[in-house]
């Protein structure tokens, strides 16, 4: 283990920078462990994608539109753009549950995170949408249904996103 503030090196006396070492690492954790998330402006165009969207994305028919409410499977479209234009519009984090129901898969549940991206220049607000899907443990237990409706993130995980930031209700 190389002491603090040293890189790791080969057997060429080549070093990593260590912020080079630390987004390589990043870049896998969170390729592997990461949820879907789409990034979008203000205008709720999608600007990327980030890990494995496919069964959130759903194209509509006829020209091809980047606009999130043409993207998104028609079952959580609604609910996914209410709470992304609440967060535009007041710029705080927002989380929803949703239930979905797949013939294959069953009951799960879907949890969407919107959060503003800490901008301090001049460049357009952009907002991640990050998406959890687990199986409806909850239906499987005999809970009642979590319903589809908007619940912010608490204070807590709020400033640990984003320090500084002030969740509003």
């Amino acid at each position: 283990m190389n002491p603090p503030g040293r890189s790791a090196g080969n057997d060429h006396g080549e070093l990593w920078r260590e912020a080079d070492l630390q987004r390589a690492a990043d870049r896998i954790v969170l390729a592997r462990f990461g949820p879907p998330a789409l990034v979008v402006d203000d205008r709720m165009n999608v600007l990327q994608a980030r890990g494995q969207t496919s069964p959130l994305i759903q194209l509509s028919p006829g020209t091809v539109s980047w606009n999130l409410g043409r993207v998104l499977r028609i079952d959580i479209v609604n609910e996914v753009r209410k709470v992304v234009q609440r967060s535009i519009q007041e710029n705080i984090a927002v989380s929803i549950t949703l239930e979905i129901v797949e013939e294959d898969k069953g009951s799960q549940q879907l949890q969407v995170d919107v959060l503003p991206i800490a901008n301090t220049g001049p460049m357009p607000r952009c907002f991640l949408i990050l998406f959890q899907l687990e199986p409806g443990a909850a239906a499987a237990k005999g809970a009642a249904r979590i319903p589809a409706a908007a619940a912010e993130l608490d204070q807590d995980e709020k400033d640990k996103l984003m320090p500084g930031a002030r969740l509003r209700k």
